[in-house]
């Protein structure tokens, strides 16, 4: 199976690994580039992102929202 990688910075979150970055190599992740802000922060409407494979995801559904913020 071949994994491709979009890479593109999306707003208020830069590559954690800079020089793998620029190498196209996104496996470091990203990091916010501002603290989690529950009062002000607002999702973005984002087009032609695909969401992750979720089937075989573990949920821990004993932390809320409240252990975010």
């Amino acid at each position: 199976m071949i994994k491709v990688v979009k890479l593109g910075q999306r707003i208020g979150f830069s590559p954690k690994n800079k020089q793998a970055w620029k190498l196209r190599d996104g496996s470091d992740g990203c990091m916010r580039n501002t603290n989690l802000d529950c009062e002000s922060d607002e999702f973005y409407h984002m087009e032609d992102v695909k969401l992750p494979e979720t089937s075989s995801v573990f949920v821990n559904t004993t932390m809320g929202i409240d252990d975010e913020c």
